[in-house]
């Protein structure tokens, strides 16, 4: 945007309109875009955020990104990518092991709208070869779900720079998505999704005989990362026998589901009739021989009885 100044609409002095047109190019120019510092470890540092980012797709490789291919699935193919995160964890990618899918808004603060219609909207010195090189493509997926339709999620496509919903459980279309690692983070609110704050996923615990209720009660929504801590109330007469479901754990009545679930899940407790236990004592059983033992007493008891009198 450019800004002019009229002789007939400012009347500042020179020093002071140089100010003033510094402080209005400030406040209308578009936000200055994050500096990057390209690691020697094939990572990108985000100095503003203070992100760590794999600066290629990944499937790709090399000083530009350009060996090997960058991996596109399909929308359905959603839940799977937190798979590809986690093995990426276990072969320690390039040298770490607590990559993660980004966010929205911390994928959405890659995007440099500043570049107009110039796909892919991006810092191609920073991340080269980034998908997008028309504008319609360059999806890449985010682990944030839409909160008012948890069968949807964002992505961010590069071809164009906006911010979209995706569908998880069938793909509307061919169309692909890629993913771009991330890691660390400075805690900056504005790239945190806060707990609670979107639906990733339901979790839900089936009715069975015995179950009174739980705590919390009724299915909980949760993101990527989070977990459910279900405490079971028995009804009376039943005790908790264990718990399945959810890839979760259970301790006394309490039952912690993964911190790694991908999609909506149930927890399934089984409960037990608790053991009846009762302090009378049954009175021994009298054998043969003792009981003739007794008979044989009741007629000394008897001639003792008139010997008395």
């Amino acid at each position: 945007m450019a800004l002019r100044f009229h002789s007939n609409a400012f009347s500042f002095p020179q020093p002071l309109a140089a100010v003033t047109l510094l402080a209005l190019t400030l406040l209308v120019s578009p936000c200055v875009q994050a500096a990057f510092v390209v690691n020697t470890d094939g990572t990108v540092t985000d100095t503003t955020t203070s992100l760590v980012w794999d600066r290629c797709t990944l499937g790709a490789s090399g000083s530009n990104c350009l060996t090997g291919a960058a991996t596109g699935s399909t929308g359905d193919k959603w839940v799977q990518a937190f798979a590809a995160v986690e093995a990426a964890n276990t072969a320690r990618y390039k040298g770490f092991d607590d990559w993660r899918l980004p966010n929205k808004n911390e994928l959405e603060s890659l995007v440099d709208r500043a570049l107009g219609d110039t796909p892919a909207k991006i810092d191609r010195t920073a991340f080269p070869a980034t998908v997008g090189n028309s504008l319609f493509q360059g999806r890449y997926w985010t682990s944030t779900t839409l909160e008012s339709n948890p069968a949807f999620f964002w992505y961010v496509e590069f071809g164009r720079g906006n911010v979209l919903a995706g569908q998880k459980s069938a793909a509307p279309d061919a169309s692909l998505y890629y993913m771009r690692l991330v890691r660390g983070g400075n805690g900056t609110p504005s790239y945190t999704i806060k707990p609670g704050s979107t639906s990733g996923h339901l979790v839900s615990v089936a009715p069975t005989t015995g179950l009174a209720d739980t705590d919390p009660r009724g299915p909980q929504a949760i993101n990527i990362g989070q977990s459910v801590a279900y405490t079971f109330l028995p009804a009376p007469g039943y005790q908790v026998q264990s718990a399945s479901g959810c890839s979760g754990t259970l301790v006394g009545n309490t039952y912690t589901t993964s911190k790694h679930i991908t999609g909506n899940c149930v927890v399934y407790p089984v409960m037990a009739q608790t053991p009846v236990s009762s302090n009378t004592q049954p009175a021994p059983a009298l054998g043969t021989p003792a009981l003739l033992a007794l008979v044989g007493l009741v007629p000394l008891l008897a001639r003792r009885r008139r010997s008395s009198h």
